[in-house]
């Protein structure tokens, strides 16, 4: 399977800032070292090569997460996901994806306030993380959009993650319980290598409208009778 080509949505500000301070970390060290003896200047290059290594990972794995969730950003995710089928790829085996949707929440942020939105998120990504294997993942898509990748063999794992997500939410104090999610689910194996990333992320995203629109409990696995619905268009 070749490689898939998926739009970097990396905020530029994000971008800006981590060159900015990669230049002026050079910057201090070029200071640092001027006028230093050659063995010097190794010995102290040796060193600050291992803490800028250390630094620029640091800010690396800083521009993967959601700065409010904690959870990976949606470029990331992307990310995430394409490595994730293409080891299904290389070795068998399958993954799945969930896509969750946050019903109400719009009123719940106008109702309660933005702060309180704020923490009924991260309250959310914690319960969650709750639930997965240290293997799987969770992303924030966008707003109060999330996905699940889940790196296993077992067909009905969806269903009880699901189940145990929506008893989760209504375990969650008040008022952070009168959230519910609207989930979808697609698999992805290894004779589906045809099928690229973002159609897999669709997938999910049609099974989660399919299963808003019928309030369904629990998540709706994608199949060719949810392929007509139409996914509204987001910001």
């Amino acid at each position: 399977m070749g490689e898939i080509q998926l739009k970097d949505l990396t905020p530029k500000s994000q971008k800006s800032r981590f060159g900015s301070a990669v230049v002026g970390e050079a910057s201090r060290l070029d200071k640092m070292y001027r006028g230093k003896a050659p063995l010097e200047v190794l010995e102290g290059s040796a060193r600050a090569n291992v803490a800028h290594r250390a630094y620029v990972e640091r800010l690396r794995k800083e521009a993967d997460v959601d700065p409010l969730t904690g959870a990976l950003n949606r470029r990331a995710m992307q990310r995430e996901i394409r490595e994730a089928m293409a080891e299904v790829d290389r070795k068998g085996g399958h993954i799945q994806i969930i896509f969750m949707d946050l019903r109400g929440f719009k009123q719940f942020n106008d109702t309660y306030g933005h702060k309180v939105g704020d923490d009924a998120l991260r309250a959310l990504v914690n319960g969650v993380r709750g639930h997965i294997r240290p293997y799987d993942t969770i992303g924030r898509w966008g707003g109060e959009e999330f996905i699940l990748l889940l790196k296993s063999g077992e067909a009905e794992l969806a269903d009880r993650l699901s189940d145990r997500l929506h008893s989760t939410m209504r375990n969650l104090k008040a008022p952070y319980n009168q959230i519910k999610a609207d989930m979808g689910s697609a698999d992805y194996h290894e004779s589906d290598s045809q099928t690229p990333a973002d159609q897999l992320i669709h997938q999910a995203d049609q099974a989660m409208y399919f299963a808003k629109k019928h309030n369904l409990h629990g998540v709706k696995h994608w199949d060719p009778s949810v392929a007509s619905i139409v996914v509204p268009k987001k910001p």
